[in-house]
């Protein structure tokens, strides 16, 4: 039993008879879309007449940038709405946008500020629907097996999204891979549809949107352990972001690997986070500080054999170890963080607190990818990619003690969707 954080008003208990197999069913759809979107609006911004690298990375960045720059504001939006309502609008949204866009590609109308536009709503959609996913999951009771759905089935997407989205560019056109990720999210609101909506409490107190925001970010920061699971995910990931950098870069033009092994190491990785979803489950009885701490340096031992590897197809089957075996650790950690963090969560307060830690993750991966990219140039991409595995092993002196093991679902009376 762990005695209650100071600051964090108990929630009341909301029964969510929805199976959590369900939910990670309509995540996967979801995120099969998602993923499916990022993916193929650079490839056909790369057929596009006079697109250049410059073009590709500024579409790629606005996927991004809605996470990092709205998403303290899209959590306390979230945090007003309904979340199965929210997941469904967002859904529906995301599928009309490439139904529409799908009609441009087929028109011969798709332009790079047009591609840019689209994904720069994708991601501001996809945030507010990512941010109202946290605050239905801090509603199971047992909220480890629902966030084990749900991160079983995003991987799942992840593991197939790449060559699905080169197959249908590839084999039938941007118009037609544009469809298929619009019935994708399509799919996901019929499946969330078939869901009940989880029964939560009223708000206390409703201030301005930014003033919600903002108590969302002091409430992570001032608590210790969230502000601790918060800078840790920060940290690992500023260092993942320099070794996804420095890998593509070092097989591609180092070892001058073909595309298409490239794009199955990134399948292995998706492999390898379904392989983490299952072990999770199996050390369930396992407490959560040494599951965390023990997944982090698992993750930097996994990190270790991708500088160690040597040109050649063995080289390139330890990388791909290594790929999947650290998507495995990540998986079995982030069940447990994203669990713990629920639990920690005051009520109404779950999705501000989910993105505002998320926040602080999506600012780290820029800062990754350029020091990873700057230190590749200077010492090397092997040299550099040791470096970014070795900083891995400083995660867990972050983390410190994770003292939360189980938290059951509190009692009192429940609110009202």
């Amino acid at each position: 039993m762990t005695p209650r954080t100071a600051g964090a008003s108990p929630r009341p208990p909301a029964p969510v008879p929805s199976a959590p197999s369900a939910l990670g069913q309509a995540a996967a759809l979801s995120a099969a879309g998602q993923q499916l979107g990022a993916l193929s609006l650079p490839v056909i911004a790369s057929t596009l007449p006079g697109s250049t690298a410059l073009t590709l990375g500024l579409i790629t960045a606005a996927a991004f940038l809605p996470h990092l720059l709205l998403g303290l504001l899209l959590g306390a939006v979230a945090d007003r709405l309904p979340p199965r309502a929210a997941m469904l609008g967002m859904n529906v949204a995301r599928g009309a946008l490439l139904l529409g866009a799908a009609g441009l590609a087929h028109a011969g109308a798709l332009s790079a500020p047009v591609l840019a536009g689209m994904a720069l709503l994708l991601g501001s959609l996809g945030a507010l629907h990512d941010a109202s996913t946290q605050r239905w999951l801090a509603h199971f009771e047992d909220r480890r097996d629902a966030n084990r759905a749900v991160q079983a089935g995003e991987q799942a997407a992840l593991a197939a999204a790449p060559g699905l989205s080169g197959l249908l560019i590839a084999q039938a056109g941007a118009a037609a891979a544009l469809l298929g990720e619009s019935l994708s999210f399509l799919a996901a609101s019929l499946r969330l549809l078939g869901l009940r909506a989880p029964v939560l409490a009223d708000r206390e107190v409703r201030g301005t949107l930014f003033g919600d925001a903002a108590r969302g970010m002091a409430f992570v920061w001032r608590h210790g352990l969230l502000r601790r699971l918060a800078v840790t995910a920060a940290f690992v990931n500023f260092a993942r972001a320099m070794t996804f950098t420095l890998l593509s870069f070092h097989l591609l033009r180092v070892w001058q690997v073909p595309p298409v092994l490239m794009g199955l190491t990134l399948t292995v990785g998706g492999l390898g986070g379904l392989t983490g979803a299952s072990l999770s489950r199996r050390l369930s009885g396992v407490p959560d500080d040494r599951v965390m701490r023990g997944g982090l340096l698992a993750l930097a031992g996994a990190g270790l054999l991708v500088p160690l590897a040597a040109p050649g197809a063995l080289g390139l089957a330890l990388i791909m170890l290594g790929r999947a075996a650290g998507t495995a650790c990540v998986v079995t950690y982030n069940i447990r963080q994203d669990a713990l963090r629920q639990s920690l969560s005051p009520a109404g307060m779950e999705a501000r607190v989910a993105t505002a830690s998320r926040t602080l993750l999506w600012g780290s991966l820029p800062l990754g990818a350029a020091l990873g990219g700057w230190l590749g140039t200077v010492l090397g991409t092997q040299t550099a990619l040791t470096v970014a595995a070795l900083l891995v092993f400083a995660a867990p002196l972050l983390l410190g003690r994770a003292p939360v093991q189980d938290v059951p679902a509190p009692t009192g009376q429940p609110g009202t969707a």
